[in-house]
């Protein structure tokens, strides 16, 4: 399929883009696509579902406003994907700035860079730092969340900073194939102004409408 986009318009600005799309239900062939939207940029290319296969997507957003009119800020970055579209795999490596919601509130920047598959035993690695983070409920100064490991064997930590709490999480689990995960809370505490502090290791069971953990002690 080939396509062109001239003479649109989104949310007030000008939309153009063309591109190439060949494939079937199994495995996209070729894709080289390219849009634009105002100064937003999309490129999109490669294969994706066979043996050696990789989609690259380039975006570079600097007017995030004109893509959702509730939003602002800018944002860019590259993801890959790889692998098939029952096991499919991305890396990704993206950064923002200046994010802001009418509905969920802001973030003033944005850094996130990992890996993660649905192949089985995967490696799984994620870090990603925010800074200035304010929502209806909460302010942070900052959030780190690191996360390392397998699916069969990974450990998660979440840092979070700010005025009234000063909050690390920390868990060790699995997940299974059915997408069920399983683990322990390790380390979870308040070190700000309320003092909270988790006694001992929880069991943790989340799955899809399911939040388990056992009988658990904190300290105030």
């Amino acid at each position: 399929v080939d396509f062109a986009l001239r003479d649109s318009r989104w949310l007030g600005a000008s939309l153009a883009g063309k591109g190439v799309l060949e494939g079937s239900a199994e495995r996209i062939a070729e894709a080289d696509v390219q849009l634009e939207l105002g100064a937003n940029r999309l490129a999109l290319k490669g294969a994706f579902g066979g043996k050696g296969d990789s989609l690259v997507l380039k975006f570079d957003a600097p007017q995030l406003g004109l893509i959702a009119a509730e939003l602002r800020g800018r944002a860019r970055g590259t993801a890959i994907v790889s692998g098939t579209f029952e096991e499919p795999s991305i890396e990704l490596d993206a950064s923002a700035a200046q994010l802001a919601s009418s509905t969920y509130g802001s973030i003033d920047a944005l850094q996130i860079r990992g890996r993660a598959s649905l192949e089985p035993d995967a490696p799984v690695e994620l870090r990603a730092a925010l800074t200035d983070v304010s929502t209806p409920q909460i302010v942070l100064k900052s959030v780190r969340l690191n996360v390392d490991g397998r699916r069969s064997q990974h450990e998660a930590s979440l840092q979070g900073v700010g005025k009234p709490v000063v909050l690390p999480l920390r868990l060790r689990g699995a997940r299974s194939p059915v997408g069920q995960w399983t683990g322990s809370v390790l380390e979870l505490a308040n070190r700000g102004e309320i003092p909270i502090e988790l006694v001992r290791p929880v069991e943790l069971t989340i799955g899809r409408a399911l939040v388990q953990a056992q009988p658990f002690e904190l300290r105030i």
